[in-house]
């Protein structure tokens, strides 16, 4: 039996952390596609045998040097939930600049500095 979209919704912002406007979609027109997408996340995320703060810092990496937006700013909200450090964070970054070059690394500190400047505002 298919899951229902809520259902489909809750379950994607369990396993990512975050749901976003294209999951809505997916949970309206391809709910099979979206609860199986759902599974590789839980899979790869929920069941791994690295810490929280570790996967999230490796995501942040990733995205970054993919020049992934979304992603990234997904990916620093995550490790902060996970705990890791702005210099954490920083270095992952900074890594994904080896990777991806200059472009990694300014849309990474962009992001980050805006999260940095809204925290220190509170």
């Amino acid at each position: 039996m298919a899951k229902d979209p809520e259902e489909l919704l809750r379950e994607a912002a369990r396993v990512r952390g975050f749901v976003e406007d294209f999951h809505i979609f997916l949970a309206e027109r391809d709910p099979e596609f979206l609860d199986r997408w759902n599974g590789i996340w839980d899979h790869v995320l929920q069941k791994s045998i690295l810490d929280d703060k570790t996967k999230a810092l490796i995501r942040v990496g990733v995205s970054s040097a993919l020049r992934i937006e979304k992603g990234t700013e997904n990916a620093i909200d995550a490790a902060i939930r996970a705990g890791a450090t702005i210099e954490e964070i920083t270095n992952a970054v900074e890594i994904a600049f080896i990777y991806g070059g200059a472009p990694s690394l300014m849309l990474g500190l962009n992001i980050l500095k805006k999260k940095v400047d809204k925290i220190t505002k509170k």
